[in-house]
């Protein structure tokens, strides 16, 4: 055989070769991404958030406002409350009323795994770590962020616990109002609590750029507790004593140093820098509606107006308010929360969501946008089977000329 005779078959190899490729470049785009190994590529500045009457969970670019995923809630989830529970790759979808816990992989838009962990548990993920909490009966327990499974001993602390969270070091943190401590958990084992009130005081726990900060509203005090160990207590104006019995809403998590607290009932609004231990505190005149805790970004206080549907603008450096921004219906749940430098606002029975940067500027989402990555797919036909599209130069199929 001939050089060229060589040469020939190579070369016709090679476009068979190409026409495969391009031919399932061409069924991809036809047919969905369908392969099992498909990955999605989503934005790195984003949150997942809740679209339950939907049935889904959808992924918001931040930048862009608009959503660019959606993968379907587990069929016992939906319709019920839910939660979101995300960092970095690990997003958990916590179904509220039936506790089960499921995993999303965010790569492939899909539930990856799930675990039956209870009613009214409490589940923090950071870093890779994942804790549960069980407020009620007093167990911490550290899981698996991956299998969901029980990581280490778990451990035992008298109820009732207050909201939890992680510090910067990974430690788990946990409000003890009987004994008006703060306990620390990692990797089975409890640290030496932290006095941080008065025993069956009120507690809120704020994780403050990583660092645990107690409000304590019967003594309207606030603690900080520095990774050293060491605290500092600041006195807080007596308005926050008339929070009344649960105490001021706080967020959990705040982004800076700054965390705002609402005093339910008064319209008491108090910012505490605790960098510093400088405060600053203004009444607010406002409805007596449904309020959450408030949430801070820039100079800008966001408190969820429940009743209204809305977030409530308060720009502390301005001292005035803003106008407010619809997020939902009225009498709609709200989640709010600040992730990659952006605060996240979401009906989770609507279509209504909206992002805010720290200039203020919004953007609203509409949640049920429908083309996006991740609705239904189909599987990708293999090149001369099917409905797939032909090679490119090969004969016709037997009975379609």
């Amino acid at each position: 055989m001939g050089a060229g005779a060589v040469f020939k078959r190579d070369r016709l190899t090679g476009q068979i070769a190409v026409g495969v490729v391009g031919a399932v470049v061409i069924a991809a785009v036809v047919y969905g991404v369908g392969a099992a190994s498909a990955k999605y590529d989503l934005a790195d500045v984003g949150a997942w958030l809740s679209a339950r009457t939907k049935g889904l969970v959808v992924h918001v670019n931040g930048l862009a406002g608009k959503v660019d995923g959606k993968a379907p809630l587990p069929a016992g989830a939906r319709g019920n409350r839910i939660k979101v529970v995300q960092d970095g790759t690990t997003i958990l979808i916590v179904d509220q009323e039936t506790g089960v816990v499921s995993r999303l992989d965010p790569a492939q838009m899909k539930i990856a795994g799930s675990a039956g962990l209870g009613a009214g548990i409490q589940v923090l993920a950071q870093d890779g770590r994942a804790y549960t909490v069980d407020s009620v009966n007093g167990g911490v327990q550290q899981l698996d962020a991956i299998t969901l499974q029980p990581a280490g001993e778990p451990a035992r602390l008298d109820p009732v616990l207050g909201q939890a969270g992680i510090g910067a070091r990974g430690d788990l943190w946990v409000p003890v109002a009987v004994h008006g401590r703060l306990a620390g958990f990692r990797d089975g084992r409890l640290r030496e609590p932290v006095d941080v009130g008065e025993p069956g005081h009120d507690l809120a726990l704020t994780i403050a750029a990583g660092t645990p900060v107690v409000v304590d509203s019967t003594a309207a005090t606030a603690t900080v507790v520095e990774p050293s160990g060491t605290r500092l207590t600041i006195s807080l104006p007596s308005s926050v004593r008339e929070a009344g019995r649960g105490g001021v809403l706080a967020p959990a998590v705040a982004d800076g140093a700054i965390v705002p607290m609402l005093v339910p009932g008064t319209g008491s609004l108090v910012t505490l820098d605790t960098g510093t231990g400088r405060y600053t505190s203004t009444r607010l005149q406002m409805p007596r509606h449904r309020y959450r805790a408030p949430q801070v970004l820039g100079t800008k206080v966001y408190i969820p107006d429940e009743t209204a549907g809305a977030l409530i603008v308060y720009d502390t450096a301005a001292k005035r308010f803003e106008k407010p921004v619809t997020v939902g219906r009225p009498k709609s749940p709200l989640e709010v929360f600040v992730k990659d430098g952006l605060l996240w606002a979401n009906d989770p029975d609507g279509p209504g969501a909206v992002v805010i940067d720290r200039g203020g500027e919004t953007k609203a989402v509409d949640k049920y946008r429908e083309e996006v990555a991740g609705g239904e797919r189909r599987r990708i036909p293999l090149p001369g089977t099917g409905d797939a599209p032909p090679l490119p130069g090969a004969p016709p199929r037997p009975g379609r000329d």
